[in-house]
C-alpha cells in the first residue's frame, strides 16, 4: 500500500530539493526568511476580524505556514547535518 499524498503535497517524489552544498549563510537565511514570514502572517491572522473572516481563508493561511515551516525545518535539519 502506497502512502496518502498530504493535501499539501502535490506529487509522492520530492520535487524541491535542499542543496547541501550550499554555504550555511544561506542556508540559514533561507530558513530564516520562511520563520519571519510565517511570523508576520500569523500576526496578520491574529489582527483580522474573526466575523468577517470564512473558514476557507483561515485553511488557507495554516496552509501557507504549513508549507514555509516545512521548507525551514528541512533546510535546518540539513544545517544541523552539516554541523555535526
Amino acid at each position: 500500500m502506497t502512502d496518502p499524498i498530504s493535501p499539501l503535497e502535490t506529487t509522492k517524489v520530492p520535487v524541491m530539493l535542499i542543496n547541501p552544498d550550499a554555504t550555511l549563510q544561506d542556508l540559514l537565511a533561507y530558513t530564516d526568511l520562511r520563520i519571519k514570514t510565517t511570523k508576520e502572517l500569523m500576526i496578520s491572522l491574529s489582527c483580522l476580524n474573526a466575523d468577517a473572516m470564512e473558514r476557507r481563508d483561515v485553511s488557507a493561511v495554516a496552509d501557507v505556514a504549513y508549507l514555509l515551516l516545512q521548507d525551514g525545518g528541512e533546510v535546518l535539519d540539513a544545517v544541523r547535518w552539516r554541523l555535526t
